[in-house]
């Protein structure tokens, strides 16, 4: 049994007086620019870390943070992006850290962090913990400037920086992981088609001049029928080459336009566009002039207008977003989970570790995606990630039907895993006559060939790799009179366990598991999937870092992403702590036994401690 009082403050500080220099010791790649053209200058001081009874800390989450870990390594980390040459540059980890504490404190709004941040007392603390001078305070630009230039890379390998200083603690074991996605929307509007690609930002089109110049003359034709005010638009039919064929194309305006009585002093604007549209003769003779409601219009060729070529402009699609990598993803309403949603944006796949010891719950791994992108293939990247940066393997992941790939059994198979995938029937009819028919129902289990009724599981056999079934002789039970007249005659019937047979996993690799479907066993061990589940709702709503993050591109998405599970990573492992030091107080203040009782870990499940205590 674990004993917790060794998560308590005083310990972890002393535990991290050995890790922190390790981690800055494994990162240290000098930083190529010379200190006296730093603006800031990040330094690591333990500090007296102040926690109250209720379990808050003096000065908040950051303080507590700051206080206990040395972030210097993320100098070294962010060194490649670095120039001897340029312009005086803030230290990287001042700006890391101070990105960190407004997601910390819970300030979603970059815009209301720098004004604290130059507030002179509200922002001292922050100023302080990051080498900030009080005449150099950075600003949003600053930030997002910062981010360009470190990269996800960085993002992730900082971010698994602080996974090792965990794991190094004692929090994590990697044996249980459970994966899932969590769409969060971009920045960007979604303008109505998601079928664009990087040539939607400029198509070409002719002709342009001589179109407008028809529909004026059309417009004119008949005086007493004119409008003045009425918009008249100028389109085309979308020219992509990737649109779907069984979609009908959708007309795309260039450019609108009205007629407006003219005043007595024409402007600069109104006489140049009768002489562009050639239409100052018919015009003029009415009084009207012509005026632009709406145009894309970004480019005009000048060699066109020189009798080269057609008259031609380029114009951008009304349609395209300014987020060109975010895409529609289908997720089910949290209000009413009957109903489904369309976000337009990404989707960021976490892995979740699971410590049964401890009843903790810690993000280990993060892939961001766009979000119609097909999430089951992102498994195998991200055991990849995780074993890059930290060569550890699990014992079970947990899955929903999704990642129901060939490939994603495979790869967890080879690395010594038990897949506990929800099984997708994809088109397969489940109909029970079909299900007699192929032999096996919808978990797998083999129908007795003799009777027709279902085998139960009976075993795995590790080293053939094959699970073994029986029917038990489920019939003697039975109050039909006519399973039981079968009974009698059954051929099984001699055999202690009735029929039996053995299937290879490799026969059905989807849907037969080491852990049979359909059994209670599956059913316990699969309900720790929630545990990921629980961490995308932290970064929505408890954090609220994904709810509606400032990202317009599947980059800047991608280390929003980050951020977030590198900020729940220590906001629960903190909390972990500060509630373990609050029972360790109390009961030392207090001598009630029933305080020690809380310090005992939470008992492990029998169903779990095969896995738990194995080597």
């Amino acid at each position: 049994m674990i004993d917790l009082t060794q998560f308590s403050i005083d310990t972890i500080i002393a535990k991290l007086k050995e890790i922190n220099p390790a981690i800055n010791w494994a990162h240290s790649k000098p930083f190529p620019k010379e200190e006296s053209r730093w603006l800031s200058r990040y330094q690591f001081h333990p500090r007296f870390v102040h926690v109250n009874d209720d379990g808050s800390v003096r000065g908040g989450l950051s303080q507590l943070v700051t206080s206990l870990i040395d972030f210097s390594f993320v100098r070294s980390v962010a060194a490649d992006a670095y120039s001897i040459f340029g312009a005086p540059c803030y230290d990287p980890v001042s700006l890391f850290v101070l990105d960190l504490f407004r997601y910390l404190d819970k300030i979603s709004d970059i815009k209301h962090f720098c004004t604290i941040l130059r507030d002179p007392g509200l922002g001292r603390s922050y100023r302080s913990f990051a080498g900030i001078s009080d005449d150099c305070i950075p600003c949003r630009a600053t930030f997002s400037n910062f981010r360009g230039r470190i990269g996800v890379s960085r993002y992730e390998e900082t971010f698994h920086a602080l996974v090792s200083l965990v794991e190094d603690l004692g929090f994590l074991s990697y044996r249980f992981q459970a994966t899932d996605g969590t769409l969060f929307p971009s920045a960007a509007r979604y303008r109505g088609c998601c079928h664009f690609n990087d040539s939607c930002a400029s198509i070409t089109v002719d002709n342009v001049v001589q179109k407008v110049h028809d529909r004026v003359l059309y417009r004119i034709q008949d005086p007493a029928q004119i409008v003045l005010g009425k918009e008249c638009r100028v389109r085309v039919e979308c020219p992509n080459a990737n649109f779907p064929k069984d979609i009908k194309r959708p007309k795309l305006t260039i450019l609108s336009f009205t007629l407006e009585n003219a005043s007595d002093v024409l402007s600069a604007v109104d006489s140049n566009n009768l002489k562009f549209f050639r239409v100052e003769e018919p015009l003029t003779k009415l009084g009207l002039v012509l005026r632009f409601r709406e145009s894309n219009v970004h480019e005009i060729l000048v060699s066109s207008f020189l009798g080269e070529t057609p008259d031609s402009v380029r114009f951008r699609c009304p349609k395209l977003p300014y987020d060109r990598d975010a895409r529609i993803g289908v997720r089910r309403m949290p209000s009413n989970p009957d109903k489904t949603e369309k976000i337009f944006g990404y989707n960021a796949i976490i892995a979740t570790s699971i410590k049964p010891q401890l009843g903790i719950e810690l993000p280990v791994g993060c892939i961001t995606i766009a979000g119609n992108a097909q999430e089951g293939n992102t498994f195998i990247p991200l055991q990849e990630q995780i074993r890059r940066f930290h060569c550890a393997n699990a014992k079970i992941h947990l899955l929903d039907a999704k990642y129901d790939e060939f490939d994603n059994y495979e790869f967890a198979r080879k690395q010594g895993a038990i897949p506990l995938i929800d099984y997708n029937p994809r088109n397969e009819k489940l109909a029970r006559e079909t299900l007699l028919q192929r032999g096996y129902d919808r978990n797998g289990w083999p129908f007795v060939s003799y009777c027709s009724l279902p085998t139960r599981p009976n075993g795995f056999d590790a080293a053939a790799q094959r699970l073994s079934f029986s029917c038990f002789k489920q019939c003697v039970k039975s109050k039909d009179p006519a399973i039981l007249e079968l009974y009698r005659n059954c051929p099984h019937r001699p055999k202690q366990l009735g029929f039996s047979t053995h299937v290879p996993i490799a026969e059905r690799p989807r849907l037969l598991l080491e852990i049979p479907r359909g059994t209670e066993r599956f059913r316990q061990l699969h309900c720790l999937r929630s545990a990921a589940e629980r961490t995308n709702s932290t970064l929505k709503e408890d954090n609220a870092i994904l709810r509606k993050p400032s990202a317009r591109s599947l980059r800047r998405a991608s280390m929003e992403s980050l951020m977030a599970v590198i900020t729940t990573l220590l906001d629960r492992v903190t909390r972990f702590v500060l509630d373990v030091t609050v029972k360790e107080r109390k009961f030392k203040t207090t001598g009630d036994k029933a305080w020690l009782d809380r310090l005992s870990p939470p008992e492990v499940p029998s169903h779990l401690k095969p896995f738990v205590f194995a080597a």
